[in-house]
C-alpha cells in the first residue's frame, strides 16, 4: 500500500524520480533512464522532495481523518537553488492540500516561501 501511495504523491507533486520502499524497508530512488540509488545518497533537495511525498503517503494510509499535515524546516540546509525546488514543490502541494481539505502547516525561517501560503504568521 504505501509503493502505491508513494507513487501517487512523486506523480502528483512531480517529483523526478520514483520510490519505492523494498524488503529491508529501505527506500530506493529509480530516475528517468532506469539509474537506481538509495534514497540516502540524494541531494538535499531531493531529499526534501522524496521526504514531502512519503510524509503524504503515510498520512494518507494512516492519518487521513485528522485533516491537517505540518511540515517543519523543508528547507532547512539547502542552498539557494534547492530551495527554488522546494518552493516550486510547495506551490504543487498547497494546491493539493486546498483540494483535498487539508491544512497544511509548514514552520520555516525561509522569507522567500511566505509567499506561497495563504497566511503567515511571524514571530
Amino acid at each position: 500500500a504505501i509503493n502505491t501511495k508513494l507513487a501517487h504523491y512523486v506523480q502528483l507533486f512531480e517529483v523526478p524520480f520514483m520510490l519505492s520502499i523494498v524488503d529491508d524497508l529501505s527506500i530506493k530512488c529509480t530516475f528517468r533512464g532506469g539509474h537506481v540509488m538509495p534514497a540516502g545518497r540524494l541531494s538535499g533537495g531531493q531529499k526534501v522532495m522524496a521526504g514531502i511525498a512519503f510524509r503524504f503517503a503515510i498520512y494518507d494510509i494512516f492519518a487521513n481523518n485528522l485533516g491537517m499535515l505540518i511540515l517543519d524546516e523543508p528547507t532547512a540546509f539547502l542552498d539557494d537553488d534547492h530551495v527554488e525546488c522546494v518552493f516550486d514543490l510547495l506551490e504543487k502541494v498547497k494546491s493539493y492540500s486546498r483540494s483535498a481539505g487539508l491544512q497544511l502547516i509548514v514552520i520555516t525561517h525561509e522569507a522567500r516561501l511566505a509567499g506561497v501560503f495563504d497566511k503567515v504568521i511571524q514571530l
